[in-house]
């Protein structure tokens, strides 16, 4: 039985699922899938070369360009899910009709712009949030040694041992924070251009599935940071490579966990 009236937003204008199935609730997945999603994700990038290096290339240089205009560059994490949301049609478009097309990066801006900046605005938001709570928990950790250095005086040790362990608290805090985050936003784009999803059911979803695979997911993060390592070795030339191969394996993982066989 289908499920897409459970999550699908009527009469959205969207891009077709893949022809991998329809929307479902999202499935466990073995261990080895942390691998065949990245060696799928080579698969799509050979359907396309020289599109998807040029895609990556003009994804950095816009989203650099944007960054360092004053005032400006506050909108760069708004653009960002549009962007991605281009790269999973263009995974789409590699994985069901032969290879992508350059103009798939610009898709999110015709197709789901606006829930595409919604699901940038609830991230921003969420990470707004995980700072404010961090730089608080760390001045009533160690607070007294900070205002002592701010005031020029000489914060004795104990000062300077509650510092250093704030530091550190409030760094385990925001990793432990910013993983379930990520997980939320991890398949967002793809749930949104892809299905039609609203932004904050596409997060839920998005971080059910990545809970439901966390075994998977560690040995696909092991995999990525080696080629990632491998990458920037080479004058960072390999990330021609290794970024699009991580960012269509995005897609892959998408289609293995939320499509029916």
């Amino acid at each position: 039985m289908s499920t897409d009236n459970l999550y699908q937003t009527p009469g959205s204008n969207v891009v077709e699922p893949s022809s991998g199935g329809e929307l479902t609730d999202p499935q466990k997945r073995p261990i080895s899938d942390g691998w065949t999603w990245i060696a799928d994700g080579f698969g799509l990038f050979k359907t396309g070369i020289g599109v998807w290096i040029g895609m990556i290339i003009a994804y950095f240089v816009l989203i650099m360009v944007i960054s360092i205009i004053p005032i400006v560059n506050f909108f760069a994490a708004l653009i960002v899910p549009i962007f991605m949301g281009g790269f999973m049609v263009a995974a789409r478009h590699s994985d069901v009709a032969g290879g992508p097309s350059f103009s798939d990066l610009f898709a999110g801006f015709k197709e789901q712009t606006g829930n595409l900046v919604l699901l940038g605005l609830i991230q921003l938001g969420m990470y707004i949030l995980l700072m404010i709570v961090a730089f608080a928990l760390f001045f009533v950790i160690g607070g007294s040694g900070m205002a002592g250095m701010m005031a020029g005086g000489e914060p004795d040790p104990s000062q300077i041992q509650a510092m250093g362990f704030g530091f550190v608290l409030v760094f385990l805090i925001m990793l432990g924070i910013s993983i379930p985050l990520m997980m939320a936003v991890w398949f967002s784009p793809a749930l949104v251009i892809l299905n039609g999803l609203g932004p904050w059911t596409a997060f839920k979803l998005s971080f059910k599935g990545c809970l439901r695979n966390v075994v998977p997911f560690l040995w696909y993060g092991v995999i990525a940071f080696v080629l990632l390592f491998i990458a920037m070795i080479p004058l960072l030339l390999g990330l021609l490579v290794v970024g699009p191969v991580l960012t269509a394996s995005m897609y892959t993982g998408y289609k293995a966990i939320f499509l029916s066989e």
